[in-house]
């Protein structure tokens, strides 16, 4: 499973710096409560690790701040964010593509998709592993990265990752659905249907014989009602 999240897409709707921001603040700026009630950094440099217990990010304590490396204890953190935007850059000696590239606030153009993403498909390819990917959304961005995807894996539309086609990938583009309730999951895409109430060892056989690239859009209300545990 990819999540998309933060994973592997820029938005474009709320803005690729903010998107950044966001990820730093919710992943890698780790802090801690000191007994006397204030709060001590523990982050110089991003970590997806917990850096010691009872650290928390400063997203789980704040929620998302606009301009988090802007102002505030969070500039300490602008260089690094500025660094991984340039790796983001669009090559400049290449022209835009409306699906896999993006302007962001500064003007400037954007990859979508992170490149990393499609050097992973060549690199499980050469290794000589059969793999099927499934993307999770809570979004709607899922039928535009389905069919960017698609684009580039069976087209070789990507300027940076012409020779895709040649690994033979399948992309399914009809973005499939997550339904939640009290009384379990339900998978949909198109007349595929498949529901934990069946048993959970038939989604599980369900998505382990899934082929190729698909996603499900998963049900961002139901896990807001139920604080996403």
């Amino acid at each position: 499973e990819v999540n998309l999240s933060f994973n592997i897409v820029a938005h474009a709707v709320a803005g690729l710096h903010h998107d950044s921001n966001a990820f730093a603040q919710h992943h890698v700026i780790w802090f801690f409560s000191l007994f006397s009630g204030k709060w001590e950094w523990l982050s110089e440099a991003p970590s997806l690790l917990q850096p010691c217990e009872g650290a928390i990010t400063y997203y789980t304590q704040f929620g998302r701040v606009a301009g988090f490396t802007t102002v505030g204890p969070g500039r300490r953190f602008r260089r690094v964010l500025e660094e991984h935007l340039d790796l983001l850059r669009w090559p400049s000696d290449i022209p835009a593509d409306k699906e896999l590239s993006v302007k962001g606030e500064d003007g400037k153009l954007y990859h979508w998709i992170l490149p990393s993403f499609f050097q992973m498909l060549q690199d499980l390819s050469s290794q000589g592993l059969e793999f099927s990917i499934l993307f999770r959304t809570f979004g709607s961005d899922l039928p535009r990265l389905l069919n960017a995807v698609k684009r580039a894996v069976e087209q070789g539309s990507h300027p940076l990752f012409p020779d895709l086609p040649a690994l033979k990938l399948r992309v399914n583009v009809t973005a499939g659905r997550i339904r939640c309730s009290g009384k379990g999951a339900t998978l949909i895409r198109g007349e595929e249907h498949v529901s934990t109430r069946d048993g959970e060892r038939h989604v599980y056989q369900y998505l382990s014989t899934a082929e190729g690239l698909g996603g499900f859009q998963d049900h961002f209300d139901w896990w807001a009602r139920n604080t996403y545990s």
